[in-house]
């Protein structure tokens, strides 16, 4: 049983208005090695490759347990791994329906997130959600990306989805058409 304090802890943390807006919350970029593992598939990141991923500083969006405690870190995907849609009504917490990029907190527009990331291990979450089109945003606008390289992440918006959530053909009509104006391609 936690104490009190740890209590007071753990939901202070999992209180979106608690967290501050979180602008490095996507990663995106080469692999420098072939030493990441895709925290979707588990294969390996070959060196050179591009790979997306969400920077995780032991913020649990449920009352879960850290990954790695306070020490950030970067879950890697291969473009097209760890991403999969999410309703809002079926998001547990206020927390997890906030994007965890930009912080605002849903409305009745938005009623889609972009989940990246793995699945759960055990009580550790390795996921977080966003909108669809901040994490198109940061993609779009990586410096240290090439025109192909964002190409290959920015991956067509009907493959998205995996066994974590909801994949394209899970969607209604309204919300494909919602996915392709949030979901940027690069011109």
């Amino acid at each position: 049983m936690s104490r009190p304090n740890e209590r007071a802890r753990i939901d202070d943390r999992i209180d979106p208005k608690s967290r501050g807006i979180h602008p490095d919350a996507i990663r995106v970029g080469v692999a420098p090695t072939s030493r990441a593992t895709c925290v979707d598939c588990g294969k390996k990141i070959i060196e050179n490759t591009a790979r997306s991923g969400i920077k995780y500083a032991g913020n649990p969006i449920d009352g879960v347990i850290p990954l790695y405690g306070s020490h950030p870190m970067v879950m890697w995907c291969h473009p097209g791994c760890g991403l999969a849609f999410s309703r809002l009504q079926d998001l547990k917490s206020e927390a997890a329906r906030t994007c965890h990029l930009c912080q605002d907190t849903p409305d009745d527009k938005q009623q889609l997130r972009l989940r990246c990331g793995g699945g759960m291990k055990g009580k550790k979450i390795l996921h977080h959600s966003f909108h669809i089109a901040c994490v198109s945003k940061i993609i779009v606008q990586a410096e240290n990306l090439s025109k192909e390289q964002k190409q290959e992440i920015l991956v067509k918006v009907e493959s998205i989805g995996n066994k974590h959530g909801l994949s394209w053909r899970d969607l209604t009509e309204d919300e494909k058409e919602f996915c392709r104006n949030e979901w940027t391609h690069i011109e």
